[in-house]
């Protein structure tokens, strides 16, 4: 995706008539939803946070990524300007199309296309229903016009994955946001693992990261256990600590927490030599300025992703109102007194072994085989009020790493 820019207001277009202007003003209420495509006059100050800040020359791209995490859902394909992220120029509902969507999509397209270069070209009247939306919708911005025709870009909604998502997370928020705490960093950054995974703990990047915290495994085994038993880039909570843990080792370099957050998915080097090429620690300016061929446009835009799905978390109702989200997991943490495997450590304390497996995620494919055994002083969660059938010492909310796994103390929710 090309580099946002931020724009200031210029001046209102000239219409000869008032009958002219009243003409243009008709055709765009006639059009359904012409307001909600438009720029959303309240975008400065939609995306606040005590600690992540939002820089002018992103406020666009957060809206955009706002709409789609919020406001569209998988079977819509949204049309917009590259330059202009926050100008929304058209949808399209893809659940009326048959067969291959591309053809559509590219029609839809050259259409907006077309009616672009007409009101480039200075086309002010006899407009059709497109290009009078098209005009009121730069409005203020009318030199964006040129060069808009081949500006288009194209993204399909999120929402409904945002909603899977926003379940999973329900299950384990109270204790990734009493994590956070613990380590002394806003509970703001449970947005991070959504723009990470969706808070998938079967996520996998084309990079083998792996996780809701998204780790690669030569960078989770300085946090994290990785080995036959368990690999914890898949556990929520204890991933979360060493998220939190390595995030805070970052601030301490990148001082800025745009950079930081940045970083956590371009890597802590490169966006220290950024900063020092650009001589600023301030992420607007890194954007603006270095060079677009030192990195992935995914990594340009990856605090405002974070900046989005933060606003949608901390506005759930606006955007999700009927959005029912299941309880948190309650369990209790026991220690084995004995080596065993999952399937002899499911029947002792009478629990399924698919239950075990759901508490702890943690477990490796050989380890939920029952092809390895679990050794002494693993600790494990199980469900609550089982831990006495099970033996052993509970560890409750015991803070100590056992031979294979961490236990990361949390609170009942």
């Amino acid at each position: 995706m090309t580099r946002t820019a931020f724009n200031s207001a210029l001046a209102l277009p000239t219409i000869r008539s008032t009958c002219a202007l009243a003409r243009v003003l008709a055709l765009v209420l006639a059009i359904s939803g012409a307001g909600s495509a438009g720029a959303d006059p309240h975008v400065a100050s939609y995306y606040q946070s005590t600690v992540f800040e939002t820089t002018p020359i992103l406020r666009p791209n957060v809206r955009l990524r706002v709409r789609i995490y919020g406001e569209y859902d998988s079977n819509t394909q949204l049309f917009y300007d590259r330059k202009a992220l926050d100008l929304l120029l058209g949808t399209l509902d893809l659940r009326r199309l048959r067969g291959d969507p591309k053809p559509a999509v590219h029609r839809e397209r050259r259409r907006l296309a077309g009616a672009l270069a007409r009101l480039a070209n200075g086309k002010r009247t006899r407009l059709s229903p497109t290009e009078a939306r098209l005009l009121a919708l730069y409005r203020g911005r009318e030199s964006l016009l040129a060069g808009a025709a081949r500006r288009i870009g194209t993204r399909t909604g999120w929402k409904n994955h945002f909603a899977k998502g926003l379940r999973r997370m329900a299950r384990y928020r109270p204790y990734v946001e009493e994590v956070l705490l613990r380590n002394g960093v806003s509970t703001e950054l449970v947005a991070l693992a959504m723009t990470e995974s969706l808070f998938n703990t079967e996520a996998t990047s084309w990079a083998k990261a792996h996780g809701v915290w998204q780790f690669l495994a030569k960078t989770g085994v300085k946090y994290l256990h990785i080995n036959q038993v368990v690999d914890e880039r898949r556990d929520p909570i204890i991933s979360t600590d060493a998220a939190a843990r390595m995030l805070l080792e970052m601030k301490g370099f990148l001082k800025e927490w745009p950079l930081v957050i940045t970083a956590y998915n371009c890597g802590p080097d490169r966006m220290l030599r950024a900063a020092k090429a650009v001589k600023s620690f301030d992420l607007g300016v890194v954007v603006r300025d270095w060079k677009p061929g030192r990195w992935m446009g995914n990594s340009r835009n990856y605090y405002a992703s974070f900046l989005a799905s933060l606003h949608v978390l901390k506005n759930l109702p606006r955007y999700f109102p009927d959005l029912e989200l299941p309880e948190p997991l309650r369990f209790d943490n026991i220690a084995l007194d004995a080596p065993a495997r999952l399937s002899a450590v499911a029947r002792r304390c009478d629990v399924p072994r698919k239950t075990l497996l759901a508490l702890n995620p943690a477990f490796t494919k050989a380890a939920a085989r029952s092809r390895l055994a679990l050794p002494e002083g693993f600790v494990l969660r199980v469900p609550r009020g089982k831990a006495a059938r099970c033996g052993g010492a509970a560890t409750k909310l015991a803070a100590r790493r056992g031979p294979a796994f961490s236990v990361v103390p949390v609170a009942e929710p």
